[in-house]
């Protein structure tokens, strides 16, 4: 799959009456772990573990870029998914989603990202 020509095409298939704020399109990240703990030879799987006083499971966590503001509803329209791999942070890819973006487009824009 070519990530570049899905990530241009998401971009281009935004609704254009999505919201605006003061004339900024406005971006959102995420991350959201995906446990998998019956697959034992998940490839690169890592251990998630959101509690302190809850038993760490196997998976995945991706990182998860949107176009918030869909006219007339709550919701948002996905821009680019992708895996947080072992050796990178959810801080990293998220940069890098929002860097490509940047490089799409010159309108004004402005992302905002959720910890956890």
């Amino acid at each position: 799959m070519d990530g570049a020509a899905l990530r241009q095409t998401l971009y281009t298939a935004q609704p254009d009456a999505c919201e605006t704020l003061a004339g900024y399109a406005v971006y959102a990240t995420d991350a959201t772990p995906e446990a998998r703990p019956a697959a034992e030879t998940l490839p690169e799987r890592t251990l998630l573990k959101s509690r302190r006083d809850e038993a760490a499971v196997s998976g995945h966590t991706y990182s998860g870029l949107v176009r918030w503001g869909l006219p007339g509803r709550a919701g948002c329209a996905p821009q680019a998914v992708e895996r947080i791999t072992s050796d990178t942070t959810g801080n990293q890819v998220a940069a890098e989603q929002v860097q490509r973006l940047d490089q799409q487009s010159a309108r004004p824009q402005v992302g905002v990202a959720a910890s956890g």
